[in-house]
């Protein structure tokens, strides 16, 4: 044989390992229907293993052909159940499997341990029936915490459920024992629960059912209620809206007129001539509109220049000079009465008018 170069040495070949699993020395066939249709497992925390082997079992009871045995059939099809993570482990086995029951003992020791099994039990001790939770939905949970371990019997824990029923449902299964439920053998309390929990699904006698249901109507109509009550309110609301525009006195706008140049376009204070004199010009000026008699024009001494300077501000009596309206009070309408104290003065006029 001759020596291998290191190039030989690095390079990487496809070695076939053999299986580590040892099946039966007979024919087989697995069927393509068969493999299309078996359950698939991940290996995620949420997943049950228990629950995956019950069904991989009864899918091979279905698919059972006379020329293989159920226990090789198991052997050859339940690699193809596995996905993921739970794949990745059964191609790292390095057990020597000759039989299935060695199959399902390290499947359920790599995905089932003691401590999940202890947490279950846990569980089962502590159960309680919860609030709007009735015998039925109690019960089906209950059976199904003993159903994800077979270790777990539910006549072990029996007493675990009575304890955690609900006054009402204790005091229905004190009464339906004919006396103690705890007189009774573990058997027949789970007969007799179990028939209650079927006609409580059955004819929907729950009172939780009962309330849900009755809680939902009363919230539809409240809904229809407040929409038909929003809807009144709204045209109410609009009709008093309107009376009371019958009612509303808006206020009379002064018009504007000069009391220096007897103009419409604006107020005395407002004046042109006011803007164009100096302050001493126009306090001239209302002196002599002030103290001058009938006298239309005057004349005043212009102190920035030695000629006389002639202001032509023709004079307008006192009767006839309009009252000085401050700004702010200018051009405001009165505010709109709201509808509060519309409703208030209506009623005082009413009470005024049956005195």
């Amino acid at each position: 044989m001759a020596q291998r170069t290191i190039r030989q040495l690095a390079t990487s070949h496809n070695t076939v390992t053999q299986s580590n699993i040892q099946y039966p020395d007979e024919e087989w066939e697995l069927r393509p229907d068969l493999l299309s249709a078996l359950p698939k497992f991940n290996g995620l925390s949420r997943e049950n293993p228990h629950k995956h082997l019950r069904q991989f079992h009864m899918l091979c009871e279905n698919f059972r052909s006379p020329r293989i045995t159920i226990e090789s059939l198991k052997m050859r099809a339940f690699p193809f159940t596995l996905q993921g993570a739970a794949q990745d482990w059964w191609y790292y086995l390095s057990a020597r499997i000759t039989n299935w029951e060695t199959i399902e003992r390290l499947f359920l020791e790599k995905y089932f341990p003691a401590s999940r099994l202890s947490a279950i039990r846990r569980e089962i001790q502590d159960i309680r029936q919860r609030d709007r939770e009735n015998l039925s939905e109690y019960w089906e949970r209950f059976k199904k915490l003993c159903a994800s371990c077979p270790q777990l019997q539910m006549t072990d824990f029996i007493l675990c459920f009575y304890e955690g029923l609900s006054p009402t449902d204790r005091s229905w299964a004190y009464a339906a024992s004919g006396g103690s439920f705890l007189d009774r053998s573990p058997e027949d309390g789970i007969d007799l629960i179990e028939r209650k929990a079927v006609d409580n699904q059955q004819y929907g006698t729950s009172e939780n059912s009962v309330t849900l249901l009755k809680g939902v109507h009363e919230i539809e109509n409240g809904v229809v209620d407040g929409r038909r009550i929003d809807e009144r309110l709204n045209n109410l609301e609009s009709k008093l809206d309107k009376i009371a525009s019958l009612f509303k006195t808006s206020t009379p706008q002064i018009a504007k007129k000069c009391g220096i140049c007897i103009s419409t376009d604006h107020y005395t204070d407002e004046c042109p001539s006011l803007m164009e004199t100096t302050v001493e010009n126009s306090l001239q000026a209302f002196a002599a509109n002030t103290f001058g008699g009938n006298r239309p024009y005057q004349n005043y001494h212009d102190s920035s220049s030695n000629g006389y300077q002639q202001n032509m501000q023709p004079y307008v009596p006192l009767q006839q000079r309009q009252p000085y309206v401050p700004p702010q009070q200018r051009h405001q309408p009165q505010p709109e009465m709201s509808l509060q104290d519309f409703m208030k003065t209506m009623l005082e006029q009413n009470s005024e008018i049956k005195k």
